[in-house]
């Protein structure tokens, strides 16, 4: 692969300027107020939408050569183009942040995700049946009752913590339901997935790769129970699955549990918690909601998601030459999207720092920039967001933040991991 020294760009590199020092490799970047952030993004939009990074040396395990660096993509129209050009833009080199892990270590951590046509649209064919906008809406009144259970299981102890004991514990029910994980596995799976998708300057890469190895292999082993014993749930649905009249192999079932459990546990709840921070800041908007029906509850779910964005970015590989916002990047080349910028760009979104439940359009990223590789459980989080937040503003109408949020800092999801929260007690049935 070509080797990435830094290249000139088509506006100067003036070593003065903001845009050309701001490091998105360093983890002082992600450890501070997620404000902080936002404007350097704005200025690296307006100033150098595409710009060199060093490698992610800080978060990189320590066992592999080291990463290299990449292209950081931050405007929305580059973001889409990159996205929905799968051909230039390939996925099939990994989607994640680092470029230097085995194949096998690259598979567990990007699962089908980072795979390439046809092998990409195969098994995401096998799964996208579950979760279409019909069968979603089939599923409203479990996954009501789910979200009651959640806020029922707290309501009467007046305060908790609104991120680990309220809305966390939501969608990992769901999905595990609808994988057929047992009861009593779930907190444990729900301990090891926080671990495997969190990482940085405190957390070890490496710490994520053993969470993620325990639940794959907690996978392969349910897998082979599913064989032996068919259930109407996901995960049978996958091990009876055919691909050209084969059946999916351990790793390819185990990789599909991982990207459908992740993907439909961390990313509601944190969008959900972001959401709950700014609510409590803006109580106009807090009270719109809480007196509001339909329409409101559309725009607004599409704001939280906007608002959120819990994934940061995605990793493509150029396979050509090619130019993108002005800049020319060689095949082999490293580019990351950064949906949370998109999802700020000024020339689409008019005053992207507040937050507006009427805003309408709100065509955000938070599921991807389009292309093959778009969120498969897009209706499901819709779903889970309304009906969650629905439920809480009418059982526990007062509910409010109580202390400082604390985040989780990291270069792929942007978590939180305590939000502290009081209410007057109540009986839930």
């Amino acid at each position: 692969m070509t080797s990435l020294p830094v290249r000139k760009t088509t506006m100067p590199l003036d070593s003065s300027s903001r845009a050309s020092r701001i490091n998105l490799s360093d983890p002082l970047f992600w450890e501070g107020p997620r404000e902080v952030r936002f404007e350097a993004f704005d200025v690296l939009r307006r100033e150098l939408p595409v710009s060199f990074q060093p490698p992610p040396l800080a978060w990189a395990p320590k066992d592999f050569p080291p990463p290299r660096g990449y292209w950081a993509v931050t405007r929305y129209e580059d973001v889409r183009t990159v996205s929905r050009d799968p051909a230039t833009f390939a996925s099939g080199q990994g989607v994640m942040l680092f470029d230097n892990l085995p194949p096998d270590i690259q598979y567990l951590n990007d699962g089908w995700v980072g795979l390439d046509a046809p092998r990409h649209t195969r098994l995401r064919r096998l799964v996208s049946s579950a979760f279409t906008p019909k069968v979603m809406r089939s599923l409203e009144g479990w996954i009501a009752h789910e979200a009651r259970q959640a806020i029922a299981d707290v309501a009467g102890r007046g305060e908790c913590d609104f991120f680990a004991d309220l809305v966390a514990p939501f969608p990992v029910a769901v999905i595990c339901d609808m994988l057929g994980v047992p009861q009593t596995d779930r907190p444990e799976l729900m301990r090891l997935t926080h671990i495997g998708v969190h990482f940085g300057a405190d957390a070890p890469f490496e710490r994520s790769i053993d969470a993620m190895r325990a639940v794959i292999d907690y996978a392969i082993g349910l897998a082979g129970e599913r064989r032996r014993q068919p259930a109407g749930d996901l995960l049978t649905s996958l091990v009876q699955a055919e691909i050209d009249g084969t059946r999916l192999s351990d790793e390819d079932v185990a990789a599909s549990f991982w990207v459908i459990l992740t993907g439909g546990s961390d990313t509601t709840s944190t969008t959900a918690a972001h959401s709950m921070v700014a609510l409590g800041s803006d109580p106009a908007e807090r009270r719109r909601l809480q007196e509001g029906s339909g329409a409101i509850w559309d725009t607004a779910v599409e704001e939280m998601l906007r608002w959120a964005t819990p994934v940061l970015d995605f990793r493509r590989t150029a396979t050509a030459d090619v130019e993108i916002g002005g800049q020319r990047i060689a095949s082999g080349d490293n580019v990351l999207i950064f949906y949370q910028s998109a999802n700020r760009d000024e020339s689409v979104f008019s005053d992207p720092s507040r937050f507006d439940s009427r805003r309408d359009p709100n065509p955000h990223f938070a599921f991807g920039g389009g292309g093959p590789h778009f969120c498969l459980g897009a209706a499901l989080a819709r779903l889970e967001l309304r009906t969650f937040f629905r439920a809480l503003f009418g059982l526990l109408p007062d509910i409010e933040v109580s202390g400082d949020p604390v985040y989780l800092p990291g270069p792929f999801l942007d978590s939180v991991e305590s939000l502290p929260c009081s209410f007057s007690p109540t009986e839930v049935a």
